[in-house]
């Protein structure tokens, strides 16, 4: 048995100690004055019953260090829920008007939801004109981590988005790794569809969500080279191309959803609860067994045995409390 927060023994002792100095001085001047004006003192039983009581409360602070026992592998069976993360990778993404940049806030929020989703089964692919799955189906939050900070460092500086087939895409993902696809979809993007209308048809199995990502203020489009030196900003026909989210974009493509939603996301705002609560009533049929390790709390091993030296520090007390005066 060992104990997660060792890091608080050193201060319980010190509060073990000054609760115990505090509470013997008290006693003992009150059985002065007894002695002072009723010649009585204080009897065995009630010393002892002091140190139980003492001992009592040692114990339940060694309950608040959070004791555990060893490694246990059990199996536990898991409902199959899966989460697609479509992530817009498009030249617009790389726009600064929300810091430190669209794409790297966009890795932020999946970031966020994948660790809020923690057992989830979740896919990661970027888009642009084209779509590249970058993560497959995995609970691996490491992994997902680290294939998320490869995107952060993409620098597609003429992609454009096609929202609409990577979606269509990932739908189409799910009827490949499930006989009854039915799961998340959650697009993170500013909304510069290429084409000129969303053509979106979702199952009823399948939610579906956006992060829209920008400002209407807008942004330029910074132009790095491979060492992240920028040496200017896009432009068209001499001027800078300027790119501003439009909310209008995300309002249509929920319109004619059922189960669809979406949050607009500036530098400091981060819905990731609500993107959970969201998405979490849907789980597949199907359920995994997966094994787990534990290590079960003990706290029984402190918390019984301080119960029961309450009850004897009480009774104890009630046996006597005052011993009789000695005759002279």
């Amino acid at each position: 048995m060992n104990f997660l927060r060792i890091d608080l023994l050193p201060y319980i002792l010190v509060g073990i100690f000054l609760f115990s100095i505090t509470l013997f001085w008290l006693e003992r001047k009150y059985f002065k004055l007894v002695k002072l004006y009723w010649f009585y003192g204080r009897s065995f039983f009630h010393y002892f019953s002091s140190l139980l009581y003492i001992g009592a409360i040692f114990l339940l602070s060694l309950a608040l260090l959070d004791p555990r026992g060893p490694d246990e592998k059990v199996k536990v069976e898991i409902p199959e829920s899966k989460t697609i993360i479509l992530i817009d990778t498009s030249a617009s993404m790389l726009a600064e008007d929300v810091q430190p940049s669209r794409l790297s806030k966009a890795v932020l929020v999946a970031k966020h939801f994948a660790r809020k989703a923690a057992g989830q089964q979740i896919s990661i692919v970027a888009f642009a004109e084209i779509q590249k799955k970058i993560v497959p189906f995995t609970s691996d939050l490491d992994l997902i981590d680290a294939r998320l900070d490869s995107i952060k460092n993409l620098k597609n500086q003429n992609g454009s988005s096609a929202i609409s087939i990577s979606i269509q895409e990932s739908i189409q993902y799910f009827k490949e790794v499930s006989k009854n696809p039915m799961g998340n979809i959650l697009v993170i993007t500013d909304g510069e569809e290429n084409a000129s209308s969303l053509n979106l048809k979702i199952p009823k199995e399948i939610k579906l969500a956006f992060v829209g990502i920008g400002t209407e203020r807008g942004g330029r489009i910074p132009l790095d080279d491979r060492q992240g030196f920028r040496f200017g900003y896009k432009k068209f026909k001499g001027e800078d191309v300027i790119t501003k989210v439009n909310e209008d974009f995300f309002k249509r493509a929920v319109a004619d959803i059922p189960e669809a939603k979406y949050w607009m996301v500036n530098t400091y705002s981060l819905p990731t609860d609500e993107m959970k609560e969201f998405f979490s009533g849907v789980k597949g049929k199907n359920k995994s067994e997966r094994d787990m390790t534990v290590r079960p709390v003990k706290m029984e091993f402190f918390v019984v045995p301080a119960i029961l030296l309450f009850i004897l520090a009480f009774l104890f007390k009630m046996i006597r409390v005052y011993s009789p005066p000695k005759a002279s």
